[in-house]
This record gives structure tokens, sequence and C-alpha cells, in this order.
């Protein structure tokens, strides 16, 4: 499990699926692609472990002294920041491999 916030500009994204609280079946991704934005490269930063907050710790189910991790992923249409994730993961049961095509 992992918590994650996603942030769009709301410019870009309004009146679109982004802008609500539905499940949207062929992903995000998809519906920028509607919205005519084309992803040209994602850039991951892995900034590090810490102790999670009170909040963290009870939303992953942490058991005391369990560290988390937090990643924060930004997708790019050309040089403009389109989509940033900024991902809470359980350190003990997260691992990473990346290999973006887009």
């Amino acid at each position: 499990m992992q918590l994650v916030n996603v942030y769009y500009d709301p410019e870009l994204v309004a009146g679109s699926k982004l802008g609500q609280p539905v499940l949207i079946e062929d992903g995000v991704h998809a519906e920028l692609r509607r919205l005519g934005v084309h992803l040209t490269r994602l850039v991951e930063d892995f900034l590090g472990a810490r102790l999670p907050n009170t909040d963290e710790q009870r939303f992953l189910q942490l058991p005391s002294g369990v560290p988390v991790t937090r990643n924060v992923r930004t997708a790019y249409a050309g040089e403009q920041p389109v989509e940033v994730l900024d991902t809470i993961s359980n350190s003990e049961a997260v691992s990473y491999r990346f290999e973006i095509k887009v």
C-alpha cells in the first residue's frame, strides 16, 4: 500500500476527468493524451527514507519504527511539467525498477 498525492495544473485539466474524483478506465496518461498532452519524459526523484508521521503510520498500517520512503515523479510534455506524483511507501515492502517509455 502507498499514499499518493497527484498534482495537475487546474487550467490544463479543466473539464476533464482529471479534475473529478472518478476512475479513468484507461488511465490518467490516456486522459492527458485526449487533452492533447503528449508526455516526453518522466523524472523520478528518490527523496530517501524517514520515520513516518502519525497519519502515515496509521494509513500504511506500519509497526512502530518502520521507516517510509518518499518518491516524487514529474511527467513532462516538452519542458512543461504536467503531472507530479508524490508517493509515500513502506520502506520494507517496496522495491524500484524503472523502465519508462512514453
